[in-house]
């Protein structure tokens, strides 16, 4: 890949500090110990883009396509040459600053083109993977320009349906709690069904003792592992007889709840 580009980025970054170990390249990347190191920080600037892209979803991709983003990206480890001040490592100094263009460039599309529902559950999902709930929220936030209650809603209204599908009501498997991805082709009947669902289920809910309501909220809204709910409940047996005990005092009586008033 050693093209004009490459060329003058080698050039134009002769004398650079590089915080790239040489042993840390894969061999199959060829050249002298900086041409290496030049390559190794484009192919992984390029890989940002690309991840980058695949966070939104896949209606904004007429906006601003893979390639949109890539050269995105290029042109801002480009500028990064001259913006340099040696006060860190090159390579770092051109992730931040690549990650923060690629991040206000979300920023715009977002507010540009306000995301459905739908499409914020997407996104929802996507950071809250390394933000965790209220981050991810907060985040939303910030780049749709909506207001965190309204997010809220959006989000509980989503996990609401996702928690009893018909499909998740009718297993009786031992992984009964599992979680899937909302579906992003819902029929208008679909959306009326699930919003009707998430009604049934917080009136079930509600018939829970206090505790066992907040320990149901964390496990099926807000995802938390069955290890972070049993230091939370602080319960005296087992982590397993914890994980039965559940299933029959919380997840089973709602469940039995939503089916009663659904067929």
């Amino acid at each position: 890949m050693k093209t004009g580009f490459f060329e003058y980025f080698c050039s134009a970054t002769a004398g650079f500090v590089f915080s790239i170990r040489q042993q840390d390249i894969p061999e199959n990347i060829q050249g002298d110990p900086h041409e290496r190191e030049v390559l190794y920080l484009m192919n992984g600037v390029r890989r940002m883009a690309i991840q980058q892209s695949l966070k939104l979803p896949e209606s904004f991709a007429a906006e601003c396509d893979r390639d949109d983003w890539i050269q995105l990206a290029m042109i801002t480890m480009f500028e990064c040459c001259e913006q340099y001040d040696r006060k860190r490592p090159f390579d770092n100094f051109v992730r931040f600053m690549v990650s923060r263009k690629l991040a206000d460039k979300q920023r715009a599309l977002l507010r540009k083109n306000p995301p459905a529902d739908r499409e914020i559950l997407t996104l929802y999902y996507e950071m809250k993977k390394i933000q965790g709930n209220d981050a991810a929220i907060a985040r939303l936030a910030e780049e749709t320009g909506k207001n965190v209650e309204e997010l809220r809603r959006i989000v509980e209204s989503g996990v609401g349906a996702r928690v009893f599908t018909s499909e998740r009501l009718s297993t009786d498997d031992d992984d009964f709690a599992s979680t899937e991805a909302v579906s992003k082709d819902k029929t208008p009947e679909q959306e009326i069904r699930d919003r009707e669902l998430q009604r049934i289920l917080f009136e079930c809910m509600e018939k829970l003792s206090k505790q066992a309501r907040a320990l149901f909220q964390q496990h099926e809204f807000e995802e938390k592992s069955f290890k972070k709910l049993f230091a939370i409940a602080e319960y005296s047996k087992s982590f397993a007889s914890f994980k039965r005990w559940y299933k029959r005092e919380i997840y089973d009586p709602v469940q039995q709840c939503v089916l009663g008033k659904v067929f």
